[in-house]
């Protein structure tokens, strides 16, 4: 199934947050960003029924309403030397808060773990080659051959042809609109 992935990544930062010493606040802040990351790939990718749907967003709600005063706390804590120990008990308990709430997460995950269906959007999401876009766009003369040069080299570099992101393809989308409209206007009023 293709959201076992990111179930396991979800399951695999829930586990690597929970191994973290109750003092290691900087690992601890950094892994509740990464776990608040990995809820939103593992929302996206399954269609809940209905009664995990109400359960599933109030974890996630207070998962993320734990990690943010975590930061919040280790942010103070850097800031402000004179009440540093405060700040101390304070990231300690809060970390605390956040373990718990994210072991309650990992708990009902785990326990309807064979209920979760992929997301039919998430498996129909059309992707973008962007070197054949960029093919496309010289040819039609839309872009430069400076332009064409310098994004497949980044294109090359960076090894990704193919955004999934359906913002990054959205976007994608509408400047190769745009850049086709100019090309069409510039041939028109070359032709006049």
């Amino acid at each position: 199934m293709s959201h076992e992935p990111t179930l396991e990544c979800l399951l695999k930062e829930i586990d690597g947050l929970v191994e973290l010493s109750p003092s290691n606040f900087l690992a601890a802040n950094k892994r509740g960003e990464e776990i608040c990351k990995a809820i939103e790939e593992f929302k996206d990718a399954i269609e809940p029924n209905a009664h995990q749907q109400d359960s599933l967003n109030k974890l996630f709600a207070s998962v993320d309403r734990a990690a943010g005063k975590l930061n919040q706390s280790v942010l103070n804590l850097r800031k402000d030397g004179r009440l540093r120990g405060d700040w101390t008990r304070f990231a300690r308990r809060d970390l605390i808060r956040l373990k718990d709430e994210i072991l309650a997460l990992r708990e009902f995950l785990v326990a309807n773990a064979n209920s979760f269906k992929p997301n039919s959007r998430a498996s129909a999401r059309p992707s973008v080659d962007l070197e054949e876009l960029l093919e496309v766009l010289h040819k039609d003369r839309a872009i430069s051959e400076r332009t064409f040069v310098i994004l497949t080299a980044y294109l090359a570099q960076n090894g990704r042809p193919k955004p999934k992101d359906p913002a990054i393809i959205e976007q994608i989308s509408r400047i190769s609109t745009y850049l086709s409209e100019l090309h069409e206007i510039r041939r028109v009023s070359g032709d006049a």
